[in-house]
């Protein structure tokens, strides 16, 4: 059983880091359509600034289309929806590291109906002996956030639970 898990972490992370590479097209987005909320994490940016910010785009379409992508912006954070496979991916600005854990539960979906054979999907579908539904998956990835994250290889973010960092530090998490 112990093997078992520390494989699974290996997959569940890897899975966190190509998210996380994912995330860079959603700010390609931001650097296209809300600039300045890119800026913003340039600048030591208090809550009045922010405000100031996010007011310039008041009158700018909050929904719409950006190369093969549907966009729907809210506040600072930013869903994007491929018109070509379906993959969504989420992000709240500015840290590109930084994901959501319901966030990228989502793109699990996402990878599990589209990508079904996808090889670090495979620890994870014998987990299952049929097509995981949401909680199901939260029920495995959350706890495994929660180990990765004591060991050192990502960092749940101080003020928003939900919310995790890579860590620098350890790029790659082996199997001994």
């Amino acid at each position: 059983m112990a093997d078992e898990i520390v494989s699974l972490e290996v997959a569940v992370f890897s899975l966190i880091k190509r998210y996380i590479e994912r995330q860079e097209v959603t700010l390609e987005a931001f650097r296209a359509l809300r600039p300045a909320l890119i800026e913003a994490d340039h600048i030591d940016c208090d809550e009045k600034k922010l405000v100031e910010i996010l007011t310039k785009y008041m009158d700018e379409p909050w929904q719409g289309h950006w190369h093969e992508w549907s966009y729907y912006f809210q506040g600072s954070g930013c869903r994007l929806i491929s018109g070509e496979t379906a993959e969504i991916i989420e992000w709240e600005a500015t840290d590109v590291q930084t994901f959501d854990r319901y966030w990228f539960v989502n793109w699990l979906e996402w990878l599990w109906m589209f990508h079904p054979n996808d090889s670090d999907l495979r620890l994870l579908r014998d987990f299952f002996s049929h097509r995981p539904n949401r909680y199901d998956l939260y029920e495995i990835i959350f706890p495994m956030l929660n180990i990765l994250s004591i060991e050192g290889y990502i960092k749940q973010h101080d003020r928003h639970k939900n919310r995790y960092k890579v860590v620098d530090k350890k790029q790659s998490l082996d199997v001994a």
